[in-house]
Order: structure tokens, then sequence, then C-alpha cells
């Protein structure tokens, strides 16, 4: 009965080791220090450009 607590406990030490690695990942910091600033545009409806495109992707459909 003893042995099955310390296999528990060691099964949730490494458990936790494992998670915490996934949640600092240097990727994941590096992606969302990126996204953070980059700076998304609004489009302007009215603009000609726009307006082709419109046409010619409902033609493309």
């Amino acid at each position: 009965m003893r042995r099955r607590y310390w296999i528990q406990g060691i099964l949730f030490v490494v458990l936790v080791m494992l998670s915490y690695g996934l949640f600092e990942n240097t990727y994941t910091k590096d992606y969302v220090s990126v996204m953070e600033n980059i700076s998304v545009s609004s489009v302007d409806k009215s603009d000609p450009l726009y307006k082709e495109i419109e046409q010619k992707a409902s033609r493309l459909r």
C-alpha cells in the first residue's frame, strides 16, 4: 500500500514537470511577443480596389 503512494507521488511530480515544460515554451513566448507588436489595419470598403476584388470574387466562386 505504501509503495502505491510512492508511485503516485512520483507520477504526480513527473506530470507537473512535463506540464511546466509545455507552458514555459520559448517558441510560444516569441510568437506571442511578435503577435502583440503587429498592427492590423481596417479595410476601407469604399476603396475601388476593394470593390473590384469583391466583384471578381463573386464571379469566381
